[in-house]
């Protein structure tokens, strides 16, 4: 009898003692518990930014929007893809976020003549990013003309003049020349004789009358449409 009472306190014991160090366990995992569980970490995200736009220029696009107003708001990313509607998923303002006080940005890493789309997020403190705002696109293009021509000569014939010009640095990308004439001082910038740009550095003109003054001004005109200020005149 007295050796099962014993048995029957030492079994006892040991569950206490189990029980003890389940309570233990118990307590000490909830302590390792993540700090976001046990303080409740912020898991909304912000609002999609609003107003955004897209203003194409010349080797660049300037995108703006409103700001949002989240106290612990942190930043925001801007997203651009080729397609409509797939961005790559590095944000093109990289590893850092654009400021929370900002409302504009100016892509200069663009193409001109390619359309890019565009999508921007924001981002909070914890961090959270925001759903994608509305897509914009737009389109840079080259808007910068070509320098005036120079050298512009005429020299007369019988009811016909024969003009010649130096031709414009090949970097401009000059793609043909307009030709302007008057028979009154300045030649203003009309209607061009010639019926389609004259592709190289010299041009005729003909079916004129003899004994009258004429006066010429040529134009340089690149491959994206943009006109040159009339050359001085010959």
């Amino acid at each position: 009898m007295a050796a099962s009472f014993h048995g029957v306190k030492r079994v006892i014991f040991f569950d206490i003692l189990i029980r003890i160090f389940t309570i233990l366990f118990l307590v000490v995992s909830a302590l390792m518990l993540p700090t976001r569980l046990v303080l409740g970490e912020d898991l909304t995200p912000p609002a999609a930014p609003s107003g955004f736009s897209a203003t194409p220029g010349d080797g660049y696009v300037d995108l703006s929007w409103t700001a949002n107003v989240e106290p612990d708001l942190a930043g925001y990313n801007i997203y651009r893809g080729t397609e409509t509607g797939v961005y790559s998923p590095t944000p093109i303002n990289g590893g850092l976020l654009i400021s929370e006080s900002a409302t504009t940005y100016h892509d200069d890493t663009v193409s001109n003549g390619t359309t890019y789309y565009y999508v921007i997020t924001a981002v909070d403190d914890t961090p959270n990013e925001s759903s994608i705002s509305n897509e914009v696109s737009a389109t840079p293009a080259d808007s910068t003309a070509p320098s005036k021509p120079t050298g512009l000569t005429a020299t007369p014939g019988d009811t016909e003049i024969d003009l010649s010009w130096a031709a414009n640095p090949v970097e401009e990308g000059v793609v043909g020349y307009n030709i302007y004439r008057s028979t009154t001082s300045p030649v203003l910038l009309t209607t061009p004789i010639n019926g389609t740009l004259v592709t190289g550095t010299a041009y005729t003109d003909t079916g004129l009358t003899n004994g009258q003054i004429y006066y010429y001004a040529i134009t340089a005109e690149d491959g994206a449409g943009n006109e040159s200020v009339l050359s001085d005149e010959a």
